[in-house]
């Protein structure tokens, strides 16, 4: 902890660690880090406090930003198989009573070191890919985990979020060490199990976290798959705000179910059911949106994920190691003009962008996991043009040095159809007719120049 007045207390079995810390200190967020519970062949166990942590925790409310709170953290035997177990709890460094903490401003997360060595090659390679519980003590049996009927030990309000392997003196990756990282919504005691839970997301579900990038007029859609491994009822929805999605929508969210309580297998007895439903969105209005998906048994939610669309209009986000001219090519632009209307860019050749989770590129034909990490630097591509009353596309197209080609690609659900790829355009010379007769006056449609003067970037 690095406090001076850090004191450590040994029981049999247990290390406490003890420290004090300021109010105002835990504004932007702490790591805690258990080093007296380090071993040769673990890492660190540690804690990690969100931002905002005193000003969202009630029993904190009211006291000045110079009142000290004790942390106090504890690493003992009472883990699993593959972990072992660690408390984090709050108390009140004066009367050094434990505080309440009934809610959290947003989940804490708890780096938790493993050792998989007594399990089968075959569950380490299964723990690898994921099939780790991240679990809380409750103390009494049943724990009121539905999925964990026979045990003190519950997985409410905690999710797997990140697993890391370990690497040896040589660089070496250890494949039965590292750690797991879990995000849980209270303070308590914390460890890990091997394998799944008998309720649980399919594979092809998308993670929690996922970004799926879309330009407007583009579907969004990926399936939602629910698995048990009783036959009993499970079921998967999709939740957004509705208000907020019907008012950026070409086409309005849906979900559509595929399977219900379908065997895998297709013998007896079976392993594993399945519920499928597939969800589909086209976006017009460019931002972040977030859907949760929900994963139910017999009525009662198991598991959400939060998932956010991001939707681009005459935009682009720079990938790690990308340059200008690589964003240029993409658009069939120049680099100059790119530079131009992005004043926020101060360096032309290259833009390295903070990675935060994986990334879905969709098309017309789909989404897929793109290789990239999602990137953190969002930049205009073009300018986006209202269409006056006595204006025609053509003279836009004209105007801003840009081409029907660029204007069909980023406006396709922008522009009207006569018939199956021919768009409702008046051409350049002539006036509206009886064949190519829709007005787009008041339109917002994107315009992609090479040119990068100041008409273009009025």
């Amino acid at each position: 902890l690095g406090e001076e007045d850090l004191a450590v207390l040994q029981a049999p079995q247990v290390t406490w660690v003890a420290g004090k810390r300021a109010l105002s200190g835990l504004d932007a967020g702490v790591t805690f880090e258990l080093a007296e519970a380090q071993s040769q062949d673990r890492e660190v166990p540690s804690f990690r406090l969100p931002a905002g942590f005193a000003a969202g925790v009630p029993a904190l409310a009211g006291a000045s930003g110079d009142s000290a709170v004790k942390f106090v953290t504890a690493s003992h035997n009472l883990g699993t198989d593959v972990a072992g177990s660690y408390t984090l709890s709050l108390w009140d460094s004066s009367s050094n009573v434990p505080l309440e903490v009934t809610s959290l401003p947003a989940n804490v997360d708890i780096s938790i070191p493993f050792d998989t060595a007594s399990l089968s090659p075959a569950d380490q390679a299964e723990f690898a890919a994921g099939a780790v519980r991240c679990l809380h003590w409750v103390g009494v049996v049943p724990s009121g985990d539905p999925t964990l009927p026979n045990s003190p030990w519950s997985t409410e309000g905690c999710r797997l979020q990140s697993i890391s392997t370990s690497f040896d003196d040589t660089g070496t990756p250890v494949s039965t060490r590292g750690s797991a990282v879990c995000t849980c919504d209270h303070l308590t005691t914390f460890s890990l199990a091997f394998g799944n839970p008998p309720v649980r997301f399919g594979p092809t579900t998308p993670s929690f976290g996922d970004v799926f990038q879309a330009e407007s007029g583009t579907p969004v859609t990926f399936p939602v798959v629910g698995q048990s491994e009783t036959s009993g009822a499970v079921t998967v929805t999709v939740s957004w705000d509705a208000a907020a999605l019907a008012a950026a929508s070409f086409d309005q969210p849906t979900v559509v179910p595929s399977t219900v309580g379908l065997c895998t297998s297709g013998t007896l007895p079976c392993p594993l059911y399945e519920s499928a439903s597939t969800f589909t969105w086209t976006p017009s209005a460019p931002g972040d949106y977030a859907l949760t998906l929900n994963l139910l048994s017999g009525g009662s939610l198991v598991e959400s994920r939060s998932v956010s669309v991001r939707v681009l209009f005459c935009e682009h986000f720079m990938t790690t190691g990308q340059t200008l001219r690589d964003v240029a090519s993409l658009f069939q632009t120049t680099w100059q003009a790119l530079f131009a209307i992005n004043p926020q860019i101060s360096n032309p050749r290259a833009v390295v962008p903070a990675d935060s989770g994986r990334a879905w590129d969709c098309t017309q034909m789909g989404c897929v996991l793109s290789t990239a990490a999602t990137a953190g630097v969002r930049m205009r591509v073009g300018k986006i043009v209202v269409v006056g009353d006595n204006e025609t596309i053509a003279e836009l197209v004209q105007a801003t040095g840009s081409s029907m080609t660029q204007l069909v690609r980023h406006n396709m659900r922008r522009l009207k159809t006569i018939s199956a790829n021919v768009y409702d355009i008046v051409p350049p010379g002539q006036t509206r007719s009886v064949e190519h007769n829709v007005s787009y006056a008041g339109q917002e449609l994107c315009m992609i120049s090479s040119m990068s003067d100041g008409c273009f970037l009025a």
